[in-house]
């Protein structure tokens, strides 16, 4: 298994230098990577067992994110890779299909980005970051958009390998991710065109500083999406 970085992403860290706190970002990095817990020791080492296949097929168009084909893989190698998702259950966001070998997630991520879509997404040609992006279900679905550069930030790690896994097949040049959090975008101000903030603001006690942090990660007529709980009605209620 080998972990690979976007070169974009490296190259907009060395293009932009202090103004996107290239240093400090590359120490929250390390600081999270190294974590010496033996279950997340043991998620790297799995990575490392991943069968050495080539995918004929990546398709991110559709609802079940699909890599590689049945024809891929052998029926052993298919045996093990199965063992090896099966490490990181429970994986939260998709559903999936690698190799052949159907993950059927928690969360139907699907029925969200239809949503997202619905609402005129367009993506084309720009820097976009996916906060909280779990094992990165909708990074690979924003392949279909053409963006520029697509930044996951995800402070556990087990999510982090989860998207390696992917990765390790598709190996888009234009994916990277980071073991950070929302309170770190303040470490790019002004760089993304669109932020996605999906099931996030409600699990931390001061949404707003996220909010403003989010809103200076924007560049100059960016957007962002924000998909939260929420209390109906006209009334100027806020739940903290």
């Amino acid at each position: 298994m080998i972990f690979q970085e976007s070169g974009l992403y490296l190259d907009y860290l060395s293009q932009y230098g202090s103004e996107l706190c290239e240093r400090e970002i590359l120490q929250v990095r390390n600081l999270r990577m190294d974590q010496k817990k033996g279950d997340v020791l043991n998620l790297r080492d799995y990575l490392n067992e991943l069968p050495d296949i080539t995918a004929s097929v990546c398709d991110f168009s559709n609802d079940i994110v699909k890599i590689g084909s049945e024809q891929d893989i052998s029926n052993g190698q298919r045996e093990k890779l199965r063992s090896l998702l099966e490490k990181f259950i429970p994986w939260k966001k998709g559903p999936w299909d690698i190799f052949g070998v159907e993950i059927d997630s928690e969360w139907r991520s699907d029925l969200k980005w239809e949503r997202i879509k619905q609402n005129g997404l367009t993506l084309e040609d720009k820097k976009v970051a996916d906060i909280g992006c779990n094992n990165g279900y909708f990074m690979f679905r924003m392949l279909d958009e053409n963006p520029r550069l697509v930044v996951g930030l995800e402070p556990y790690l087990k999510h982090y390998y989860a998207f390696h896994i992917v990765q390790n097949y598709v190996r888009s040049p234009i994916l990277h991710f980071e073991p950070l959090g929302i309170e770190n975008l303040d470490l790019y101000p002004k760089f993304f065109d669109t932020i996605f903030c999906l099931g996030i603001l409600y699990h931390h006690t001061d949404p707003i500083t996220l909010l403003r942090k989010a809103y200076g990660a924007l560049d100059k007529g960016g957007e962002i999406y924000i998909d939260c709980q929420g209390i109906s009605g006209d009334m100027p209620y806020a739940m903290m």
